[in-house]
């Protein structure tokens, strides 16, 4: 129930001889569809994957100082203690920091 309302639940039985052959049809159909969205989101992950340890198997490749360059360059690496300091022209306010007595405290 969802608001109030009730929501349908599929018929996920097997169908009987009585039912006529546009469900049957019908049915069959959805099955198929819902088959074929499982198939490709398998086939999504597994290139996913393949795509991963392709990529792993290229970064052992290189050397650290390589390595180092190319996580500079995407912003993967930062240097010890680097995403604390933040300069005072990024800061929220730009003031100093006398409104952050109070918000020190306040959780």
């Amino acid at each position: 129930e969802v608001g109030g309302e009730f929501i349908p639940v599929p018929d996920d039985s097997d169908p009987v001889d009585e039912d006529s052959p546009e469900l049957v049809l019908a049915e069959r159909d959805a099955w198929e569809v819902r088959e074929l969205i499982r198939i490709l989101r398998d086939v999504d992950e597994a290139a996913e994957l393949e795509k991963e340890r392709k990529e792993l198997e290229r970064r052992r490749a290189l050397t650290d100082e390589v390595r180092l360059e190319e996580d500079r360059r995407s912003g993967r690496y930062r240097a010890p203690g680097e995403t604390r300091r933040v300069p005072r022209d990024e800061r929220h306010d730009g003031s100093k920091g006398e409104n952050n007595y109070l918000q020190r405290y306040h959780h």
